[in-house]
């Protein structure tokens, strides 16, 4: 029973059938979706024209133009070279504007400068004509000051060493543009120094040099026979005043006054030389 039951049955054409079926099935498929695909670029390329035939619609005609009868080149050539120097003289009139404008901010920013230096120009002059006056006051009034001053000084220095050795009289002085003159005498009655005697010459000469060390700040001092017009008095009053005024200098002396010899030898810290034959002992 069960044999004839396959025998009656196809199943391999049942299956070839079925196959054919699902073919035909999906080629309707792609066909419908193709004819879906056309339709709707149909419908987008109508709504392009219906957007065209609108703008078309919306067009207007053209104007109507009279050209030209004629038509003159040479007058066209010549607008063209007008038109070319014309943009270039505008090009030149930017380029120029532009530099007079340079032109300006540096004339300016120079203008600035030279007020800044005629400010320094006038300050230096000021300072200038400051230091002109300065120095004719330091030419003249100071410097003459100076000598007044320094001429005092030595006066009063020399008065103090003369009167210690000689107390008869007092030194003075004159002064004018080119010297200074010293003079002794009284109150009374003074006269150059070239007038002294030879005693009043060498004190008056170690008085100038007493006052020079004190001056200069010097404390050394060479003397050769001061004492040759002195008494032995006067020499030992001459050195003992030196002495005093002179202290703790170095003093190198010649004397041949005896007593003053034995004075100097006694004090502290001097030493006494001889010649005898030409030889110091």
């Amino acid at each position: 029973m069960e044999k004839e039951l396959e025998d009656s049955f196809d199943y391999n054409g049942t299956i070839d059938s079925l196959k054919q079926k699902i073919k035909n099935y999906n080629e309707i498929t792609r066909y419908n979706n193709n004819i879906k695909e056309q339709i709707n670029n149909s419908k987008n390329k109508i709504e392009i024209s219906i957007k065209l035939q609108e703008q078309y619609n919306n067009i207007k005609e053209p104007q109507k133009v009279d050209e030209p009868i004629e038509y003159d080149k040479l007058k066209y050539d010549f607008l063209i070279k007008e038109v070319i120097i014309y943009e270039q003289k505008l090009q030149e009139k930017e380029r120029i504007t532009k530099y007079n404008e340079s032109i300006e901010k540096e004339k300016q920013e120079d203008n600035q400068r030279i007020k800044s230096l005629i400010s320094s120009i006038d300050l230096i002059s000021y300072k200038v004509s400051i230091l002109k006056e300065t120095r004719q006051v330091l030419d003249k009034d100071f410097s003459a000051w100076l000598i007044d001053k320094g001429a005092d000084y030595l006066k009063e220095k020399m008065n103090a060493f003369f009167q210690q050795v000689s107390s008869k009289y007092i030194i003075t002085f004159s002064q004018d543009k080119n010297s200074i003159d010293f003079y002794f005498g009284d109150e009374d009655n003074v006269s150059p120094c070239s007038m002294a005697s030879g005693m009043e010459r060498a004190i008056l000469a170690i008085s100038f040099r007493v006052a020079l060390c004190s001056l200069n700040n010097l404390n050394f001092m060479i003397l050769d026979e001061i004492d040759s017009e002195f008494s032995e008095e006067n020499s030992l009053k001459l050195y003992t005043t030196l002495l005093d005024v002179m202290n703790g200098s170095q003093i190198f002396c010649i004397t041949h006054c005896e007593e003053t010899q034995g004075f100097l030898i006694n004090q502290t810290g001097s030493k006494a030389f001889t010649i005898v034959a030409g030889e110091v002992k």
